[in-house]
């Protein structure tokens, strides 16, 4: 064994998102290419559901505001348990521990990830050690916060494998009677949130000149009045079974063509998917091409994403390369290149290998002062955040 590493994350809400995904493919990938024993800790008000179906070994440390204090000390003992070696946070609240730990023993190497996002308005904790899995982030960090080398690396690279359960969607074939259909795929929860990225798509394969095309919805309905807005259209089929929202990465092989965001569109990419991102210039979404992708790529396929577009000549342009069996083709190679290229996490397993194992930061004697303010304040918003229900 060479020592415990421990992949650190925290719920402080519902405990389903983006960044537990990519800690997930984070700790397989790792675990499945190193000798060290390896641990996912989950640090929160609740369990997460994502966690506990992966059956990764998992320690639970859960706490109310009344006892956010104990359980913290709770996961500060883990030195007294494992041997650690390295610690990999996925979010702020986890980096909280994990920064801890490392002050206690400076023989723990920390690694912090910032999993996507908008880039921080206001705060953000020191880091020793940051990994920036989007470019919009890195450069955020690099030319803003001024966070140069040997202290930050950019790695887009999130995805592990993406396992498909063929029964399910032969059976969601069958029900929605999809068998002769040409499938758009989006997934997102139905609310408030997602309403002008849902009316992107069904705007989109509305203005589709085939009764061949179809919108399939699947998420949990959290706004009523959005689903019956939407739930009449002829050309849209909404799913929103927990038995199917529950896995919805692992049906994305029902699709033709997959509209979505950040991780999902890595994920269909690697399926081949001919992929629709959001951009806030449109009423419909944005098809991925060579021409746009990097800057689409920038953004993590973000609504952010905002690409002038003439709408009557993009719809004409897309009824053309759909009945273009060449030009699909090339989009599916694209898609596939891709993946290939920036978002395996397997083609860069030794580079995530080497950082992780890598001395922390040290800095110079100023440097660590404002560490160690930057640690308290980072405690008491941590704190504060802990305090509300």
């Amino acid at each position: 064994m060479g020592g415990t590493t421990l992949f650190i994350i925290s719920t402080f809400s519902s405990g389903i998102g983006g960044h537990y995904n990519t800690m997930l493919a984070y700790y397989e990938a790792y675990t499945n290419s190193c000798k060290d024993k390896t641990i996912i800790i989950n640090f929160g008000k609740r369990e997460s559901p994502l966690i506990n179906k992966s059956n990764f070994e998992c320690i639970n440390i859960i706490f109310n505001k009344w006892t956010f204090l104990k359980q913290l000390f709770k996961a500060l003992s883990l030195t007294n348990k494992y041997n650690i070696k390295n610690i990999i946070s996925f979010d702020s609240h986890a980096y909280l521990i994990a920064r801890i730990l490392g002050l206690l023993n400076n023989k723990i190497k920390v690694t912090n990830i910032l999993c996507g996002g908008p880039n921080p308005k206001k705060y953000y904790p020191y880091s020793t050690k940051q990994i920036l899995i989007t470019k919009e982030n890195f450069d955020y960090f690099f030319l803003k916060r001024k966070m140069k080398n040997p202290r930050i690396f950019y790695i887009p690279n999130r995805i592990y494998s993406l396992h498909q359960n063929k029964i399910l969607i032969e059976e969601i074939k069958s029900k929605y009677n999809l068998e002769n259909k040409k499938v758009f795929l989006k997934i997102s929860r139905l609310c408030s949130y997602y309403k002008n990225s849902i009316f992107q798509a069904i705007n989109f394969v509305d203005a589709i000149n085939s009764q061949n095309y179809i919108l399939v919805l699947i998420g949990n309905v959290e706004d009523k009045k959005l689903y019956e807005e939407i739930s009449n259209n002829k050309n849209v089929v909404i799913i929103d079974e927990r038995n199917i929202t529950s896995q919805a990465n692992k049906i994305i092989d029902i699709c033709d063509f997959y509209i979505g965001t950040g991780r999902g569109i890595m994920e269909a990419a690697s399926l081949g998917k001919i992929l629709f991102v959001p951009n806030k210039a449109s009423k419909y979404p944005l098809l991925l091409d060579e021409n746009n992708f990097e800057v689409a790529f920038n953004y993590n396929f973000s609504e952010r994403i905002d690409i002038d577009i003439n709408d009557k000549e993009y719809i004409q342009n897309i009824n053309n390369i759909l009945q273009d069996q060449v030009q699909t083709e090339k989009l599916v190679k694209l898609s596939l290149n891709k993946f290939y290229q920036y978002f395996n996490i397997m083609n860069v397993i030794n580079d995530l290998i080497e950082i992780i194992n890598k001395n922390n930061y040290e800095g110079s004697i100023t440097y660590r002062l404002k560490y160690i303010y930057d640690l308290i304040n980072h405690f008491l918003r941590t704190l504060k955040a802990s305090l509300i229900d």
